[in-house]
C-alpha cells in the first residue's frame, strides 16, 4: 500500500480498517472523485502511526468500495 502526502487525503480500503480494530460510522460519508469520472464512497477516520519514537496522526479516508 502506498500514500500519497501529496493527496488532500490518503484513501485506505475499508476493510483493512476493520482488520486493524478500527470502528467507524459508515452511515457518515462521503465521496471523493480522483482524476476520472468515477467517484469513491468513503469514511473519515484519524489514525496514529508510530515509528520508533515518533507519533504521527494522519486524517485517512476508507473507501467503502
Amino acid at each position: 500500500m502506498l500514500l500519497d502526502s501529496g493527496a488532500d487525503i490518503s484513501m485506505v480500503p475499508y476493510s483493512i480498517g476493520e482488520t486493524i480494530g478500527m470502528v467507524l460510522d459508515i452511515t457518515a460519508r462521503g465521496e471523493v472523485q480522483g482524476i476520472g469520472e468515477g467517484t469513491v464512497p468513503y469514511v473519515l477516520g484519524w489514525v496514529t502511526f508510530r515509528i520508533e519514537n515518533i507519533e504521527i496522526q494522519a486524517r485517512i479516508g476508507w473507501a467503502l468500495t
